[in-house]
C-alpha cells in the first residue's frame, strides 16, 4: 500500500490529488523452453481507485472536475538461456 498527496500549480491549471492509497498486484509464472527459463508476469496497478481534481481558471470561467485513475494491466514475458 502507498499513500500520496500532490499539488501542482500554474497561473491558469492547478491539479489536485487527495491523500489516498493504492493497490498493487502481480504474479509470476516461471516454466523451461529447452533448456532455458522462461516466465510470463501479470501486474496490476491502481485496484483501489482514486480521484485527481484538476482545477482550471481562466479570464471568463472557472472549471473545476475529477478524473479517476483507471486500473493498469500489463503483461510482460521474458526468456533466457
Amino acid at each position: 500500500m502507498r499513500q500520496n498527496a500532490n499539488v501542482v500549480g500554474s497561473p491558469f491549471v492547478d491539479y489536485w490529488q487527495p491523500p489516498g492509497k493504492s493497490l498493487s498486484f502481480f504474479s509470476k509464472y516461471m516454466f523451461k523452453v529447452a533448456r532455458g527459463d522462461a516466465w510470463v508476469q501479470l501486474n496490476a496497478d491502481n485496484l483501489l481507485k482514486s480521484t485527481r481534481y484538476i482545477n482550471e481558471t481562466s479570464f471568463t470561467n472557472l472549471l473545476i472536475y475529477g478524473i479517476d485513475t483507471p486500473v493498469v494491466w500489463r503483461v510482460t514475458t521474458g526468456v533466457r538461456f
